[in-house]
C-alpha cells in the first residue's frame, strides 16, 4: 500500500492559482510557492531571479512552453521542496516565468513528481503525495 509522505492543504485563494508547496532556495530569505505542473517535463527556476543569485552552468536547455520557448541556461541550485524532505534534481533548468505571465519564481516538474502518488482534493483543498 501506497506510504503517505506529505499532505498540504491550501487557502481557496491559493489553490486558485494552481497545485503548490514550498520551495528552499539557498540564498532567498523566504520560501516561495512553487507550481505542481504535471505538464513541465522538469522543474524550472525564473531565468531573470536566477541570474540574481547564482552563475549559471555551461549546460543550456531548449526549454518550450513557457513564453515563446528558446534556450535557457541552468543553474546548480540546491532547491528542497521542505514538505518532501527532497531536493529538486540538478542542474535546474530555467525560463522567464515572470516576464511570460506567469506568477510563481519556480514550477515542480515531472522529473520530481514521476517519484509520487499526487492526490488533489478540491473541496477540501488538500494535496497529498504518497509512495509505493
Amino acid at each position: 500500500m501506497p506510504r503517505l509522505v506529505a499532505s498540504v492543504t491550501l487557502s481557496s485563494e491559493r489553490l486558485e492559482l494552481g497545485p503548490q508547496l514550498p520551495v528552499s532556495i539557498p540564498g532567498f530569505d523566504y520560501t516561495p510557492p512553487a507550481l505542481i505542473d504535471t505538464g513541465a517535463a522538469m522543474s524550472l527556476i525564473d531565468v531573470d531571479l536566477a541570474r540574481r543569485f547564482y552563475p549559471p552552468t555551461s549546460e543550456a536547455l531548449v526549454i518550450g512552453g513557457v513564453g515563446q520557448g528558446g534556450e535557457h541556461p541552468t543553474f546548480d541550485i540546491d532547491a528542497q521542496i521542505p514538505d518532501l524532505i527532497r531536493y529538486v534534481p540538478k542542474p535546474i533548468a530555467s525560463a522567464p516565468l515572470i516576464r511570460s505571465g506567469i506568477p510563481f519564481i519556480f514550477i515542480i516538474g515531472r522529473d520530481v513528481l514521476l517519484d509520487y502518488i499526487l492526490t488533489i482534493d478540491g473541496p477540501s483543498r488538500t494535496i497529498s503525495f504518497h509512495q509505493h
